[in-house]
């Protein structure tokens, strides 16, 4: 009965669909998620992060909470900045069993290397195994930055996953990913940048978008603010201290 409640558990569902998913991304040369990925990557594909942070230093949260970090090796990175230093990071995964769809072998999509690398990188106590659409164990208003970098994308369900989102920042909190565009894999349907904007202004969050080219196609960083009548920066100015400062971070990267 154990091993049946596993299968069916709604969370290993959704990571066994990933993997379909990701494996499809990755025999049409695209591996867009990355467990493997790195700080550089986190900078480059989210356009910077030093306005968000700054913005974030007057919050009465200092949680940044990364949604499907893969191996945390890029989070972790991230948490060594000198801009990130005033903050403690966690971050979700799905399972902790889970390699990099990269590797040659794209059918051998569970091993313990990835709890090896997680314990190595954030630290396993810092991690959740839980998805986008539920976010256990974050309590309400616990957290000033959500992060995420081509993680929602792959969400069952993108309204639960900003109602949880929401529930968890605190009022003036930040929401920062990267999702696709027009993506000519199609692997996404709905779960894209105009699948998410759309919910996030429902929740009377400010908005701003950036979008660059990915190679014949584009993706979109959106940055939202959680409505606070404490605090009146806009999420464009924000998002344009990110991009203005993006080449500076690179170049002071380590």
């Amino acid at each position: 009965m154990k091993s049946l409640e596993k299968f069916f558990n709604p969370r290993n569902t959704a990571a066994r669909k990933i993997k379909r998913i990701r494996r499809k991304e990755y025999k049409q040369g695209l591996d867009l998620y990355q467990q493997e990925r790195s700080g550089i990557h986190y900078l480059k594909w989210l356009g910077g992060l030093q306005g968000t942070f700054r913005y974030a230093q007057g919050l009465p949260s200092n949680l940044v909470v990364d949604i499907g970090a893969g191996s945390t090796r890029g989070i972790k990175s991230i948490s060594e900045q000198k801009f990130a230093k005033k903050f403690k990071f966690k971050a979700t995964v799905l399972s902790i069993n889970t390699v990099n769809v990269s590797q040659p072998d794209v059918d051998n999509l569970y091993s313990t290397n990835l709890k090896e690398k997680i314990d190595e990188n954030l630290g396993l106590e810092n991690v959740h195994i839980t998805s986008a659409e539920a976010l256990r164990p974050f309590a309400n208003n616990s957290t000033a930055i959500v992060l995420s970098l081509y993680s929602l994308p792959y969400c069952g369900s993108p309204e639960l996953a900003v109602q949880n989102i929401d529930r968890i920042l605190v009022p003036g909190g930040i929401f920062k990913g990267v999702f696709p565009i027009d993506m000519l894999y199609a692997l996404y349907g709905e779960k894209r940048l105009q699948k998410f904007t759309p919910l996030f202004e429902e929740y009377q969050y400010d908005i701003a978008v950036h979008v660059k080219n990915f190679f014949q196609s584009k993706i979109g960083i959106l940055l939202a603010i959680k409505k606070d009548k404490e605090r009146q920066i806009s999420a464009q100015n924000v998002l344009n201290e990110d991009l203005n400062t993006l080449d500076a971070s690179l170049k002071n990267f380590n």
